[in-house]
């Protein structure tokens, strides 16, 4: 299941080392504030476009699919940036531990997809999730001020610590 507390530091060392990075937002935006990791995978192509991260990928879903499983192969670092109705302090990592996808086929989490990529890959990505806390999810709401608030904290902090992506 993975570890539930701040993995700040752990997450600083992997993304230190990474080669290829490949960043997930997932979310909906018609949610409020469920469409945390859209907007933050949204505000990063912004600053990819201006930083000329060349080892960085970014994509984005409302959900995540089995077809992921494939693409997260390719990297040696994927980072799935979701809302949370946890109480956190302005944002989490959590390392992913590969669970059994089950019987459902319609609904993966991040450790779902990573069992199903060993099917697929000789080397696994090491995976992790960012969450975002979330305060308001009703349909046709935006994004709250307060969870806003978190995920610029979250950018500044993973901007910080990518710079190793760049383009030379």
């Amino acid at each position: 299941m993975g570890k539930i507390f701040n993995m700040k530091s752990e997450f600083e060392k992997s993304i230190a080392k990474a080669k290829k990075v490949l960043i997930y937002g997932i979310g909906n935006p018609v949610r409020g504030d469920d469409g945390l990791g859209i907007y933050f995978t949204d505000a990063l192509k912004k600053h990819r476009e201006k930083l000329q991260f060349a080892h960085m990928d970014i994509a984005q879903n409302y959900q995540l699919n089995i077809e992921d499983a494939l693409l997260i192969g390719e990297y040696d670092l994927v980072l799935f940036v979701d809302a949370s109705y946890k109480h956190i302090n302005n944002f989490m990592f959590k390392k992913v531990q590969s669970e059994n996808p089950g019987f459902s086929m319609h609904a993966f989490s991040p450790g779902m997809l990573l069992q199903l990529a060993k099917l697929y890959n000789e080397v696994l990505p090491e995976v992790w999730e960012l969450h975002l806390p979330g305060f308001q999810w009703g349909y046709g709401e935006f994004i709250s001020k307060k969870a806003k608030n978190h995920l610029f904290k979250a950018l500044d902090f993973l901007l910080k610590h990518i710079k190793n992506l760049q383009a030379v």
